[in-house]
This record gives structure tokens, C-alpha cells and sequence, in this order.
């Protein structure tokens, strides 16, 4: 799988302390929780751990860019363990 990620997003990951292996950690692993954009029907969320953080990864699933990467909100870390434990 051949992602990308842009700019904005590598800056953005730069200040929130996540670097690209962190990223591509999070989407390879097998034990995400994808979330569909309210905006961009192109545009899905993806959840997952790395170094015991869950990340929200913002990713266009028809370019595989990554849009922009963010810790997940408090909703979004509630929504995922449910996932991962069920």
C-alpha cells in the first residue's frame, strides 16, 4: 500500500509528537476502527493505537493521502476501545 502523506499532515503530526512510521503504524495495523467523514465522502477516519495513544488518521481512501493526523477525541477513543474489545 503506497501512502502518502501531505504537508499539512506531516506538520501537523510533527507538533502532536507522531512521525510517518507512526502513522503507516496505525493504518497497517489490523486492529482499526474506520469512521466515515461527515464532510468529504472520499474521506474516512481512521482510529488506532501507537505507543499506547489512539490516533485519529485522516485519510482520502481514493488517493491513500493522508489529510491530516490528530490525537482522537475523547467520543472517538470511547467508540474505538468498545471496538477493540468487542
Amino acid at each position: 500500500m503506497d501512502i502518502q502523506i501531505s504537508a499539512h499532515a506531516a506538520e501537523q503530526a510533527d507538533k502532536r509528537g507522531i512521525d510517518e512510521s507512526g502513522i503507516k503504524s496505525v493504518l497497517l495495523n489490523g486492529s482499526t476502527m474506520t469512521l466515515p467523514s461527515r464532510i468529504d465522502p472520499d474521506v474516512v477516519i481512521v482510529l488506532g493505537v501507537h505507543d499506547g495513544r489512539v490516533w485519529a488518521i485522516v485519510l482520502n481512501f481514493i488517493t491513500l493521502v493522508v489529510v491530516t493526523v490528530r490525537p482522537a477525541s475523547r467520543k472517538e477513543r470511547g467508540l474505538y476501545e468498545q471496538y477493540s474489545q468487542g
